[in-house]
């Protein structure tokens, strides 16, 4: 089981839900999670209309109640997408279209970044290729999610000489169109990457030579299907995370914040 979805608390209880999982994970894993830490879900972040994505989304409004809904995209051909669009503004709940350029802040420390969005008029094009591209800037370091985002959405990005560089990068897998290529790479250079990995459908399966790629560049890394869920924790100038099924786990410093 692949549960897509993450969950920043930059201090306190309150919280960012980034997706939500599918309709099963979410009420199953990561509800529960969530109702186990006591956690309030100030904010809702959704990153494309994918089902593996979003497909909790709908029962997340009514279980967690945020108070802000940030969409990807103002139409899908998604049927759970266009449910979740009828719910969101339910009960006075504000409703915003992430803008490319755009930011907000989600606590004292921590700040959202919004580093590209979808076309829009590209309403029936498939989900993975209408990831937001997000970086999170907390405590003095910038966390890059990209997502489902490939090729296509690394090149468009590079094209415009976007600033995509970040401490950790967080990528997950395009069925069709496969990114993480070296020149993205090279241009995020990380010190850190969090990728999942499922192994059906085999398309969500991390490239056989994926270790080896990031070792010869010296860059540390967690594969989601050996570690499962990666807590992260950031303060100023020092990061950890571990994975939670292997325990594996990795300390970066940041000289600069010392």
């Amino acid at each position: 089981m692949t549960c897509h979805a993450a969950v920043l608390r930059p201090g306190g209880r309150r919280a960012v839900l980034f997706d939500t999982g599918d309709g099963v994970t979410f009420e199953r894993v990561v509800l529960p999670a969530l109702r186990e830490q006591a956690t309030k879900v100030s904010d809702l972040l959704l990153s494309h209309p994918d089902s593996g994505h979003i497909g909790g989304s709908t029962v997340a409004l009514d279980a967690l109640r945020p108070q802000r809904v940030w969409l990807p995209v103002e139409r899908a051909r998604s049927p759970t997408y266009r449910a979740f669009l009828a719910a969101a503004p339910r009960d006075g709940r504000v409703v915003r279209v992430l803008e490319g350029g755009g930011s907000f802040e989600c606590g004292p420390t921590a700040r959202w970044e919004v580093v590209r969005v979808a076309d829009q008029a590209a309403w029936d094009a498939v989900a993975d290729d209408r990831c937001a591209v997000m970086r999170l800037h907390w405590c003095g370091w910038r966390i890059l999610f990209t997502s489902d985002a490939g090729f296509a959405t690394e090149k468009a990005l590079l094209e415009q000489g976007a600033d995509v560089s970040a401490d950790v990068w967080v990528t997950g897998r395009h069925r069709t169109d496969p990114g993480f290529t070296a020149e993205f790479l090279a241009a995020v250079a990380p010190r850190l990457v969090v990728a999942s990995h499922a192994e059906f459908p085999p398309e969500e399966r991390l490239p056989a030579d994926w270790r080896a790629r990031l070792g010869a560049c010296g860059i540390a890394w967690f594969h989601q299907g050996d570690s499962g869920a990666v807590t992260i924790r950031a303060e100023q100038g020092h990061l950890s995370a571990q994975g939670f099924v292997d325990g594996k786990r990795v300390d970066l410093t940041n000289p600069a914040a010392q």
